[in-house]
């Protein structure tokens, strides 16, 4: 009985970092990407090749995984939002930080 417990909160355990990590996988593909369509004139129908679609794949079966883990979408959208903030984060503060003018971009974009 004990036994039977424990191979199930592994399981849960095991399920939720595979899950966790094929979402941050999916992210991290994609934030190459995005500075890339901002910064062009390409169409999104041109943008979205094999890559994008793999990123974007990664991350949503990495969001079904945690879901199947807990089973509770509350959960899931927690565990998902604390994945993305903070290489989100990160990852804005490191491209504010840099010489190739992506702050000019940004604020650009945002004006």
């Amino acid at each position: 009985m004990v036994f039977k417990k424990i191979k199930k909160i592994a399981k849960k355990h095991i399920l939720r970092s595979i899950g966790r990590f094929l979402y941050f996988i999916g992210l991290t593909y994609l934030i190459p990407f995005l500075p890339v369509l901002l910064a062009s004139e390409v169409s999104l129908h041109e943008f979205f090749n094999k890559s994008v679609w793999i990123s974007i794949s990664l991350s949503g079966f990495g969001g079904l995984l945690i879901f199947f883990s807990s089973w509770s979408i509350r959960k899931t959208l927690r565990t998902l939002g604390f994945s993305t903030i903070l290489p989100a984060i990160l990852a804005f503060v490191l491209s504010l930080k840099s010489d190739n003018g992506m702050e000019e971009k940004i604020r650009r974009f945002a004006a």
